[in-house]
């Protein structure tokens, strides 16, 4: 048995928790996308201001330090020049002095002059005279709020200054063009040099102020770009707060409260996903992951028990849902509370089965002991609805052991009995990537399950414990299921034909196809496999074999000019649920006209859950001429209002009632109330299990009635029939 992997069902599940979750944060998660979009916006232009002013400021800052360093250099040209021209003057009447320091320094006053004009245009260049373009930090007015007092560098002040400087220029180069003997007498050259340049002169002092109010007026412009700058930083920070406050704090307790409310949406989820809703208890997905749990620790102690309600099904289709619901709810509480310790374990592991984990060092004896006390109290009537409900349950369990189960000393004797080709390797679990917990908690459940089938195999309410036994047999059981796949793909399921014969004109008026195994040891009746193909699913590949079988025998004696009588094949429930089936009949014989067929049905497909789509099927295949015959009537739990509902043309006794008839008066008694009932609604009737001519007999007083057993003929092969039929021209 392999361990149960993530089914469809829970892949599923676990893509719809996803997809909850996503749904869930989605809209949390956008608004808080969409305020951090918003919030980052704001910041960065709030950055950008930021930015912006400290460029401004930078650049102004920049420009105020070269304007000073210019104006710097002009004084430091004046005073140069200052001190030439009173060395000149002061030493002219000592021995002609004034001369000769003249020529001296005739070429320094010529470069002077020359630094004079250069200073002049590099300040003239910075500080352009038309308002437009004037810098905005020099238009600032000094002694308010505390700032140094200045006056305005205005274009008018720079160019008063810059017209001075350039008169100053001139007269400069004109004195340093002097000889000796015109130094004396050209006072109107140095005269206004030296008043121009003495330390309060108009110049001096002018070139002194223009100093100091750059230095003033860059300082004032700097603090107030740093209170622009300080105001920005202060907007910012109170838009972090706002936006902590008003957007993000908000999204983010709407968001904690989204991953609240979905924490406890997917805790129900899980639950859902890993419990069944009707009961509580955990389903197969659960028991595997708690196996998986317990067989991981150190020293694992346990059991595992199934639970399989035998016959919930027909009480369920019966009395409908809503009692089976209820009975299983009370098998559940009385599995929680009886001889289930507290550190027990119950699952609902499918429709009608349970699984119970003891965790306890329990030897086969007390195992046993505890399992049939469990059944004991399943088996007690449950009253429900004013009812009385007698179940039927089998119970297999398995102890855990470390090392791996082997099949035991008979092994050799199973394989003596059914050969080597029975014992090739039965359908292996899938173990690849599967951990040694995960390889462990398979084993124990396919030997619980092990258990649980030898248990159904026997009777209804039997406990089995896992033995060597029971994995030798199902080794049996899987390589018989593998050689009957093989026969029913090689054509070694073959029908055999028995007749099935008018009362009063013993006109053969049919025949049954019923399945036989051919096999080199002799044919095997379906007595002993069906069983087995119902377990492995087989029954509806079996159907479509017999049916291909079936029309290529009537096609080869319809081509021998034989008149072939209807034939019955047996339909399971299986392939009377599909969906398509008459579409499928149509498509084996070739033709839509299905008269030559009797579709042979048991009660049981009347109570299935399908019990709508056989009906309609059925309905579908008389319309197209089948026959419709319910086998085996009265054996089963299936109503006479069925009678009325169902397509039915043909009853047939089963053979129980007819073989104790003759000596039984209440079967009698049965086989006449149903031959009247039959009768009174237009029914044909067959009688199985002729054996002699006193069970016809009593059937020769109704009208309509055939009969089919060894009296008429065992089953036989088509080579055989076909001789038949050719010998008695029987007529269909």
């Amino acid at each position: 048995m392999k361990v149960p992997q993530p089914t469809g069902r829970t892949r599923l599940s676990g893509r719809f928790l996803r997809r909850v979750a996503l749904d869930e944060l989605d809209r949390p998660v956008g608004a808080l996308h969409r305020g951090y979009l918003f919030a980052l916006s704001l910041l960065a232009i709030l950055a950008l201001a930021n930015f912006l002013i400290l460029r401004s400021m930078i650049a102004a800052q920049s420009q105020a330090v070269e304007i000073t360093r210019i104006a710097t250099n002009q004084r430091q040209t004046f005073a140069r020049v200052a001190r030439i021209v009173e060395l000149i003057l002061r030493t002219q009447d000592q021995y002609a002095g004034g001369g000769k320091w003249l020529a001296a320094t005739r070429e320094e006053l010529q470069l002077l002059a020359q630094r004079v004009r250069a200073n002049q245009t590099q300040l003239n260049a910075m500080l352009p005279p038309d308002g437009k373009s004037w810098p905005a930090w020099l238009n600032f007015r000094g002694g308010e709020d505390g700032e140094p007092a200045y006056a305005a560098v205005t274009p008018e002040r720079l160019a008063d200054f810059s017209r001075l400087t350039a008169q100053l220029a001139d007269q400069i180069e004109d004195f340093s063009k002097l000889d000796a003997q015109q130094v004396e007498w050209h006072f109107s050259l140095w005269a206004p040099i030296e008043l121009t340049l003495a330390d309060r002169g108009a110049l001096v002092s002018e070139v002194n102020a223009l100093t100091h109010d750059l230095y003033a007026a860059a300082l004032t412009g700097a603090r107030r770009f740093s209170r622009v700058h300080e105001l920005l930083a202060a907007v910012t920070l109170l838009t972090l707060l706002a936006e902590l406050m008003f957007i993000f704090h908000p999204l983010l307790r709407r968001l904690g409260q989204r991953n609240r409310r979905l924490l406890v949406t997917v805790r129900k989820l899980r639950q859902v996903v890993t419990h069944d809703m009707l009961t509580g208890l955990g389903n197969r997905l659960y028991l595997n992951s708690r196996l998986q749990e317990l067989l991981g620790e150190p020293v694992p102690k346990l059991a595992l028990v199934l639970v399989d309600v035998r016959n919930f099904r027909s009480v369920n289709d019966v009395f409908g849902h809503h009692i089976g619901d209820q009975l299983l709810k009370t098998l559940a509480q009385r599995l929680s509370r009886v001889e289930v310790p507290s550190e027990g374990h119950v699952f609902r592991t499918g429709g009608n089965e349970f699984a119970v984990i003891f965790l306890q060092d329990l030897n086969a004896a007390a195992l046993l002991q505890r399992a049939q006390r469990l059944r004991d109290e399943l088996n007690e009537p449950i009253f429900e609805g004013g009812r009385e409900l007698q179940l039927k349950v089998s119970i297999g369990a398995a102890i855990f052991e470390p090392a791996a189960s082997k099949c035991g000393e008979d092994d050799e004797d199973v394989y003596a009995r059914v050969g080597p080709d029975l014992m090739s390797p039965a359908p292996a679990d899938d173990v690849s990537g599967q951990t040694a917990v995960q390889q462990q908690v398979s084993r124990l459940m396919h030997q619980a399950g092990l258990a649980l089938r030898s248990a159904k195999a026997s009777r209804a309410d039997t406990v089995s414990l896992f033995g060597s036994e029971d994995e030798a047999m199902s080794l049996v059981r899987d390589a018989l299921a593998q050689r009957l796949v093989r026969a029913v793909g090689g054509g070694d399921i073959v029908p055999y034909y028995q007749p099935i014969v008018e009362a009063g004109s013993n006109r053969l008026v049919a025949v049954e196809a019923l399945a036989r195994w051919i096999t080199p040891m002799g044919v095997v009746l379906p007595l002993e496999f069906l069983l087995v193909m119902e377990e492995y699913g087989l029954l509806d590949a079996l159907t479509d074999c017999m049916l291909q079988a079936v029309i290529a025998d009537r096609a080869r004696w319809q081509a021998a000019g034989l008149q072939v009588p209807r034939i019955g094949v047996n339909f399971p429930e299986v392939t009377l649920a599909d969906r398509r089936l008459l579409a499928r009949l149509e498509r084996l014989s070739g033709s839509a006209d299905l008269s030559w067929l009797s579709v042979e049905i048991v009660e049981t497909v009347l109570l299935s859950r399908a019990h709508g789509l056989v009906e309609g099927n059925l309905k579908q295949l008389r319309r197209a001429g089948a026959h419709i015959a319910l086998d085996d009537f009265g054996t089963g739990h299936a109503s006479l209002t069925h009678l009325l509902s169902l397509p039915c043309d043909t009853i047939k006794i089963d053979r129980s009632f007819v073989s104790t008839m003759l000596s039984d008066h209440s079967s009698m008694l049965i086989v006449r109330g149903v031959a009247d009932i039959a009768t009174g609604l237009g029914i044909r009737i067959t009688v199985e299990g002729i054996e002699c001519a006193e069970q016809w007999a009593v059937f020769q007083a109704w009208p309509g009635v055939s009969g089919q057993g060894l009296l008429f003929g065992a089953p036989m092969p088509a080579q055989q029939l076909a001789q038949r039929l050719s010998s008695t021209h029987a007529a269909v």
